[in-house]
């Protein structure tokens, strides 16, 4: 019986401090993918204009047109004749919270 009490406390107690701050960063990757998402929603011309963009590939305009929606933080973007991928970071350091995908398709 006492191995089974000793294996049920291997684990730390839990502490939520890193996910409370995942959470909070992920919920401002969430306000700023929306200032685009609302754009491209309520402005078919600019819609048209970053769509057209895309498929040309010019990355840099398309880049530009993202950035003029508002948004403030790291964004990469890719894009095939089928659609885009817009990748928003709000990370300090490389591979810590948060990314956030956004995939459209056309």
């Amino acid at each position: 019986m006492q191995s089974t009490v000793r294996q049920q406390n291997q684990y730390p107690p839990v502490d939520t401090e890193q996910l409370d701050k995942s959470v909070h960063k992920f919920q401002d990757l969430m306000k700023q993918a929306n200032l685009l998402l609302a754009k491209l929603a309520e402005d078919p011309v600019f819609a048209k204009e970053l769509m057209s963009a895309a498929q040309q590939s010019k990355s840099e305009k398309v880049n530009k047109m993202i950035e003029s929606t508002g948004i403030t933080i790291d964004v990469k973007t890719s894009f095939t004749p089928t659609g885009i991928r817009i990748i928003l970071n709000n990370s300090e350091i490389a591979g810590q919270c948060c990314n956030l995908l956004i995939a459209l398709r056309w």
